[in-house]
């Protein structure tokens, strides 16, 4: 059973308010700034066995509420006032799974989350917390799959910080201008399951520093966000070494997708790319082959181009030829159920259609490039003409000069 009751004007949950709906499972109280709850945990009495799920983000809180839900998996506890989570939460939140703590008033990593045992997702985003070292995350916290490390206040990074967190599978993060010699691959280098990294940009930076280095080799999802974003350096990829990478970028200020970005992903052979809602103007030709499956070539599998201010020229020409060939040699109708991206290519097309060419009144973007704009593969900087095709080129033109 699932109760909504945010964004309301809750003033106060009184004692055992909940205790005849014993089989609740999900509560959500958010979002109502003036609420108050009763002392010992009196508010949620009735619901220790059934509540899986609770929201408080926003409600006033200036210390961490008395929980006793021994059943409860996720706590969302953001935008609060909280400065600590003693230890003694941990003993009445036994099962917990997920604890969000972002924007609130912590200055160091939790204490209780280390005697969390079943702890997987831990969320400290926009505290005030200024050190991360190799104590910070101890115990249980060792076995975290995700964590969210944003826009803290750090001025201080211990580049062995996240070593022990073997588990760990996702990870966001920011930029750090006052934390010396600040590297991203340094600090990930012994995650060595780690395969989701978000970094989300706030301040005018270009990442170039940040990402110089080899990352471990099953990171395969890099997304990029943030209007501080207003470019990426042309070596952003250059410490990929993944076979498959899923490239998202989102809410950014950069303006152009150079063709030379790709060149550096040389281990990469299959690539999607997700550039929704940015400050686009144009996107070079990743594609090193001239279709999939080419040796020691790269073909992109997903392409998603919506929410941009698009300059439709033979810069961006290939996406309708790249389109073509992708339902030419992946997604025929025998193949749709075996190949990874066919079963969204409906999709792909709605959003190709949807992306809106700002220098041709806003018209379709893939309508433009099939009716206006006559480029080909080659527009982009694309991948080079096959070999075959230059030899036959050559023996056509000796043979020429033989006869005369």
């Amino acid at each position: 059973m699932w109760l909504d009751m945010s964004h309301n004007r809750l003033l106060r949950i009184k004692d055992s308010t909940f205790l005849f709906v014993s089989r609740l499972s999900f509560l959500d109280l958010s979002h109502n700034s003036q609420m108050v709850l009763e002392t010992r945990g009196r508010s949620f009495k009735g619901l220790e066995d059934s509540l899986l799920e609770l929201h408080l983000c926003n409600t006033s809180l200036g210390s961490m509420p008395e929980l006793l839900l021994p059943a409860l998996r996720t706590l969302r506890l953001a935008q609060n006032r909280i400065q600590d989570v003693p230890v003694e939460v941990a003993r009445s939140l036994t099962s917990l799974q997920q604890l969000d703590v972002s924007y609130n008033q912590l200055q160091a990593v939790p204490p209780a989350a280390r005697s969390m045992p079943h702890l997987r997702c831990l969320e400290l985003a926009g505290n005030p917390i200024t050190t991360l070292s190799n104590t910070s995350f101890q115990g249980a916290m060792e076995h975290l799959q995700e964590l969210d490390i944003r826009h803290l206040t750090l001025n201080y990074f211990q580049p062995s910080a996240l070593s022990r967190m073997a588990s760990l599978r996702t990870l966001s993060l920011s930029p750090y201008d006052h934390v010396h010699d600040y590297s991203v691959p340094e600090i990930i280098q012994q995650n060595t399951g780690l395969r989701n990294l978000h970094i989300q940009v706030l301040e005018n930076t270009d990442l170039e520093k940040e990402m110089l280095g080899p990352l471990p080799y099953k990171v395969r999802n890099i997304t990029l966000s943030g209007r501080g974003l207003t470019s990426v350096p042309h070596s952003l990829f250059k410490g990929i070494r993944s076979f498959r990478l899923h490239f998202t970028l989102h809410n950014t200020s950069v303006e152009t997708l150079p063709h030379s970005l790709f060149e550096q992903m040389s281990w990469v052979r299959n690539l999607s790319i997700d550039v929704r809602d940015n400050s686009l103007h144009s996107v070079g030709n990743p594609n090193t082959g001239e279709f999939p499956g080419v040796l020691n070539t790269m073909f992109i599998t997903e392409l998603q181009l919506e929410g941009n201010t698009w300059t439709c020229d033979c810069q961006i020409g290939w996406v309708e030829v790249w389109q073509r060939k992708k339902r030419q040699y992946m997604c025929q109708p025998d193949k749709q159920a075996r190949v990874p991206g066919c079963h969204k290519i409906s999709a792909e097309q709605d959003d190709l259609r949807e992306a809106r060419c700002e220098n041709r009144n806003n018209a379709s973007l893939i309508e433009v490039l099939k009716l206006d704009v006559e480029c080909g593969w080659g527009s982009g900087a694309s991948a080079n003409s096959p070999f075959w095709v230059l030899g036959v080129t050559v023996i056509f033109f000796t043979s020429l000069q033989v006869n005369h």
